[in-house]
């Protein structure tokens, strides 16, 4: 090694990879300068300047060009240091033009040659300083000769000057002048075609320009490719550098920006990066400031049309919407704007000046009185207080014109007014339409009140019906304990009758016995009328025979009519024909004509010449009867099917007329029957007694039943009751459901050894239907509650027939005494038939006897007669 170079080296060599390493360690005896001992010390001194200068220099030597750099120009040459060290000129520099490289060779050759120096300009070259990748860079530089010893060796020094640097700074701010400038062009409407315009223009930099709004191509500079779906994907940030390949333009790299505008449009650009300079910082903050000024430039436009399109969407609002609007200064109260709205509520054209004095008389107009008022307040509030103000005022008009009451309605029209600062003179008034809101409190208000009314009526209504069943009950505990003695003084006035043939004790009985029926009626009368109040009162229709209906009505009367010598028929009309048997409630039926005979025989002749009829008729066309003197009862429809089933085909309207001679009755007594409590005249009830219940009651149970009553005089100087029902007419049952009453003689013919159980806690009436019993010749067992009776029971099962059992008892009562005893004999197998013997009349008492499992019923208070033909019915089965 020769001594210079170890000397160079221990000034110059910066470890491995350094310029001088490289130049120490070539072999440069295999190139034209030939071994390093062989160098003339001037071409060596020339060398201690290169490697001593801290800027770029290249020395090229012989007319082959072969080169020698520095450490400076080792950085420049990047990649391709160190390999260039030693080749020539053109073999490093194979990427440059050859036209280039040939004038630069020929300029250094001549200085060589002729030894003056040179200059190669300014000039742009594309240098793959990286692996495959040319450069765009910038480079002067120039050509001074080296004077050697030795003429084979001749050489240059070429210091060089990178002025890429500079050129890119200039063209930078020359781009942002240039895009500025685009951007206030006002011969071109929209920003999009300004940055179209402007693209072309600095494609040095930006090659390739693209802008997607809503992924539609606005413009593709510098591209024939119009599918950018992937790049817009790609892009998600405000600003990235996204590897990209477009075809046909050399492009591998954008830099790319997304934004949302005030209209909600997405706008997506790319700028292709210049292919032949590398993506540093300096570059990516060039491209960032491009985009942004786009992007600022295309968000400002995309303001100032939402902007615009806000302006007319809340003017388009504000004329269309049913709010009153109005704008007014606050210093002169001068109207400055008002939309339709307000103009329809106030009543005003479109061309009215609206003056203060105007308004005043608009509002006037307007506002129901006392409701200026709180307007003018109001605005003393947002005048002291800058705070928004919002009142409710009663108006005279409703919002479509209309006076209020105009329509025929109470409702009322409603605004609420709000009022506040737009500006610092300006106040903003707006009235909305809440008449709903102040007529639903109202019609809510009334609806409560409606509620609370109905909920007392229904309490009240609660309380009623709990007051008539408390009544009831007393009515029934009253019935219950007269019914027992009564019944008691019917049988004992049947047996005492029956031990003596003195006329005046028989005269005495019979009017003991007519009191006593006449209690009998009047406990009906009151039961039934209780019965009725309480809604209570139903009807049952079964197979009834009517002839035997009525006979057996008259039979309940045969001591009365008999004692008075008063005679009683019963006629057929011929519409009755085929009438015989029909669908009924017996019991109501009965007690119709219980009661209108009753009357009849208050009123009847006791000459010897008294009459009373009974009349049955049929007629299918249902016409009403024309009464006009009845009154319909309280909690009683008065619609003539009223409590019975809608007229059919096959139902038939039965009349029935009463007819008796009479003192007969004069209109103004007429008028007056039917009604609770009423009589004929005052002198009725001190001649013939009575509730004033019985025709009211009459009148109640025919429309009951689907039919009426009415009343008349008649030929014999009489009245006549005329009455009708509905039924159906039906076949004969295999037993009669009224039974026929026969004579009292011919009920005692009991069938041998017939044991009869009686069950009764009333002594009296225990002992007085025992001795009826026995005198009849049936055997009695007698129990005093349930509990004996089962013990009887059991004990003498073959013996006992029939069962008379009370239902009102001690320790057992009569419905579980029924149901213990059939659930026994049906173990045993037996059958004996209860009788239900009791005070409670009621029907719903009745039929509650019978759902308990009792065969029949005999209501007290009832005579001999009436108990043992009850008994026969069942022994004789």
């Amino acid at each position: 090694m020769p001594a210079w170079l170890e000397e160079l080296g221990a000034r110059h060599d910066r470890g491995e990879g350094s310029a001088f390493r490289t130049f120490s360690e070539y072999n440069w005896a295999s190139t034209a300068l030939g071994p390093l001992d062989e160098w003339p010390m001037s071409m060596v001194s020339a060398l201690t300047i290169i490697f001593g200068m801290n800027s770029v220099v290249y020395s090229y030597w012989t007319e082959e060009a072969i080169v020698i750099y520095n450490d400076s120009a080792a950085q420049m040459l990047q990649e391709r240091h160190p390999r260039a060290m030693g080749q020539t000129f053109r073999e490093h520099n194979t990427d440059i033009a050859p036209d280039a490289v040939q004038s630069a060779l020929s300029s250094m050759i001549s200085c060589m040659n002729d030894g003056k120096p040179g200059k190669m300009p300014l000039a742009r070259y594309e240098i793959a300083f990286r692996e495959r990748f040319k450069e765009e860079t910038w480079l002067s530089w120039e050509i001074l000769p080296v004077t050697l010893t030795n003429d084979a060796i001749k050489g240059v020094l070429c210091p060089l000057r990178n002025h890429t640097s500079e050129i890119r700074g200039k063209r930078r701010a020359q781009v942002q002048r240039q895009l500025e400038r685009a951007l206030r062009d006002s011969n071109v409407q929209t920003v999009e075609e300004r940055l179209r315009k402007f693209f072309p223009d600095v494609s040095d930099d930006f090659p390739v320009a693209v802008l997607l709004r809503d992924r539609d191509l606005i413009f593709a500079n510098g591209t024939e490719s119009t599918d950018f779906d992937a790049l817009a994907a790609l892009c998600q940030d405000r600003l990235c550098v996204i590897d990209w390949t477009l075809d046909p333009a050399d492009v591998t790299k954008a830099a790319s920006t997304r934004l949302i505008d005030a209209t909600g449009s997405v706008y997506v650009m790319f700028l292709g990066l210049n292919p032949h300079r590398f993506v540093d910082d300096e570059y990516e903050a060039f491209a960032r400031d491009v985009l942004s000024v786009s992007g600022a430039a295309l968000a400002q436009q995309s303001a100032a049309e939402a902007l615009r399109q806000s302006e007319t969407r809340f003017r388009n609002i504000v004329e269309r919407s049913p709010l009153a609007i109005s704008i007014e200064s606050a210093s002169t109260r001068q109207i400055k704007y008002v939309n339709p709205a307000w103009r329809r509520l106030m009543q005003v054209s479109d061309d009215t000046h609206l003056s203060s004095e105007v308004l005043d008389s608009l509002l006037d107009d307007l506002l129901h009185r006392g409701a200026r008022q709180p307007l003018i307040e109001s605005y003393k509030d947002l005048n002291n207080t800058n705070l928004i103000q919002s009142v409710d005022v009663q108006l005279t008009r409703h919002w479509n014109g209309a006076p209020v009451g105009s329509d025929g309605s109470n409702n009322e029209s409603w605004a609420c007014v709000t009022t506040d600062y737009l500006s610092r003179d300006e106040i903003i008034g707006t009235a909305v339409d809440v008449s709903d809101r102040y007529n639903n409190e109202r019609r809510r208000a009334a609806l409560q009140r409606t509620r609370v009314e109905a909920e007392t009526a229904v309490t009240r209504a609660k309380e009623a019906e709990l007051t008539s069943l408390k009544h009831l009950e007393y009515i029934d505990y009253l019935s219950h304990e007269l019914r027992n003695p009564l019944s008691a003084v019917l049988q004992a006035v049947d047996i005492s009758a029956s031990l003596t043939d003195d006329d005046d004790m028989l005269d005495n009985l019979r009017s003991v016995h007519l009191c006593a029926r006449h209690m009998q009626r009047i406990m009906d009368d009151t039961l039934l009328f209780s019965q009725l109040q309480a809604g209570k009162l139903t009807v049952c229709n079964v197979p009834t025979h009517l002839p035997d209906l009525v006979r057996q009505v008259f039979g309940m009367f045969r001591v009365e009519y008999t004692t008075r010598d008063i005679s009683i028929a019963l006629e057929r009309d011929s519409s009755f024909s085929g009438c015989d048997w029909v669908l009924t409630d017996p019991n109501r039926l009965s007690q119709l004509f219980l009661n209108l005979i009753t009357n009849s025989l208050k009123f009847a002749r006791s000459d010897g010449t008294g009459i009373i009829k009974v009349r049955l008729g049929c007629r299918t066309n249902f016409a009403p009867l024309q009464h006009a003197l009845s009154s319909p009862m309280s909690g009683i429809s008065n619609n003539p099917t009223a409590g019975s089933l809608a007229p059919t085909g096959d139902e038939i309207e039965l009349v029935f007329d009463v007819i008796d001679n009479g003192r007969g009755m004069t209109d103004i007594e007429l008028a007056r029957l039917f009604q609770r409590f009423a009589q004929a005249n005052t002198k009725t009830h001190v001649d013939t007694g009575g509730s004033g219940l019985g025709l009211y009651i009459c009148m109640t149970l025919a429309r009951l039943m689907g039919g009426d009553i009415r009343a008349s005089g008649n030929d014999f100087g009489g009245t006549t009751f005329q009455f009708s029902v509905r039924a159906k007419p039906c076949s004969p049952p295999q037993v009669s459901a009224v039974q026929a009453r026969v004579n009292l003689e011919d009920l005692r013919a009991p069938l041998e050894g017939a044991t009869i159980l009686l069950v009764e806690d009333n002594l009296v009436n225990q002992r007085l239907m025992e001795r009826q019993l026995r005198k009849a010749g049936y055997e009695a067992l007698v129990a005093n509650n349930g509990v004996e009776a089962l013990e009887l029971l059991r004990n003498n099962i073959d013996r006992i027939r029939l069962c008379l059992c009370d239902i009102e008892m001690p320790l057992m009562d009569g419905y579980e005494t029924v149901q213990k005893a059939k659930a026994w004999l049906d173990q045993a197998g037996k059958h004996v038939p209860f009788i239900a013997v009791s005070a409670n009349a009621r029907t719903e008492q009745i039929d509650r006897q019978l759902q308990a499992g009792y065969d029949s019923t005999l209501s007290k208070p009832f005579g001999t007669a009436e108990l043992l033909a009850a008994v026969l019915e069942h022994v004789h089965l």
